[in-house]
């Protein structure tokens, strides 16, 4: 981060920030490791897929993405901050787990939830992108007898920063494993739950969507097919804005709960009312996120 943050300011001190943001692509590299993957390019890294518990002590913190790096080299996202320990970098997860209607576990939390890595494989695509690919299995040991419900194929995709932008793509395909099977978010009126982004400084940001200024509230939200976090005064390495898109098997998806205030910001799907999840056809969610400098 430091040497990537360095080149930009020495760059914006003798040229101009617009200029800065038109660097040539660079070439992304990947790293494996026991509990994670890493993506980089030539100036460090890029993200870090979390794909195994750093902390045995925390089973469930798992399965996210964090750090997630601006084209500076600046971390937006945020893991286990003091205000909501349990959020963690870009994740995906759901109050509400159901066998048959009874409830099983809390996967916000870490209630009776663990994750089973299955596999997971790299790749280079052919237009400079990397692809990182995981299978995961969701058991729950508020059953009489430890239960395989869920199995989670989760695909990220990550390309070069052009133009002083990064892009990066999440799907994440659920297919339930015994009959029975819902989720859903909180039971309240937030109904928060599903493809969640815990960026750094929410309390200094505007909201759009469709040119449209949004304002938190805390019931959801209806949004255009694309919301946008733009950064008040930002200091130097943060960026201007972050951009977001949700899909729910291949729809947009336009009700966010969104946050003024240190907090996550979440396409809170289902919402408060349960959503069955088949053993036959996979439940598709997909997260479309651009960081401009």
């Amino acid at each position: 981060m430091a040497k990537r943050l360095y080149s930009f300011l020495l760059c914006a001190a003798v040229t101009s920030v617009a200029a800065c943001s038109e660097a040539p692509d660079t070439t992304l590299s990947i790293r494996n490791a026991a509990d994670h993957i890493d993506v980089a390019d030539d100036t460090g890294l890029m993200l870090r897929y979390q794909t195994s518990p750093p902390d045995s002590a925390e089973p469930w913190r798992t399965n996210y993405l964090h750090p997630v790096m601006a084209p500076s080299g600046a971390p937006v996202t945020e893991n286990a901050p003091a205000d909501h320990i349990h959020h963690r970098g870009i994740f995906w997860s759901w109050r509400g787990l159901f066998i048959s209607g009874k409830g099983v576990g809390d996967a916000w939390v870490g209630d009776h939830i663990t994750y089973i890595p299955v596999s997971r494989s790299t790749n280079t695509l052919p237009d400079g992108g990397v692809e990182l690919r995981t299978t995961t299995v969701w058991r729950t040991d508020a059953t009489p007898t430890p239960t395989d419900f869920l199995h989670e194929d989760t695909e990220v995709h990550v390309w070069p920063t052009k133009d002083g932008r990064s892009r990066l793509h999440v799907r994440v395909a659920l297919t339930a494993l015994v009959d029975g099977v819902a989720i859903a978010g909180s039971d309240n009126e937030k109904g928060y739950g599903g493809m969640s982004f815990r960026f750094g400084r929410a309390d200094r940001m505007d909201i759009t969507s469709g040119r449209k200024s949004l304002q938190a509230t805390p019931a959801p939200v209806i949004t255009g097919d694309e919301v946008e976090f733009r950064f008040r005064a930002p200091p130097p390495g943060w960026p201007s804005a972050i951009a977001v898109a949700c899909k729910v098997d291949g729809a947009p998806w336009h009700s966010w709960i969104l946050r003024q205030e240190l907090s996550m910001q979440n396409c809170a799907y289902p919402g408060r009312i349960p959503a069955t999840v088949s053993t036959q056809r996979p439940l598709i969610l997909e997260a479309a996120i651009t960081i401009t400098q």
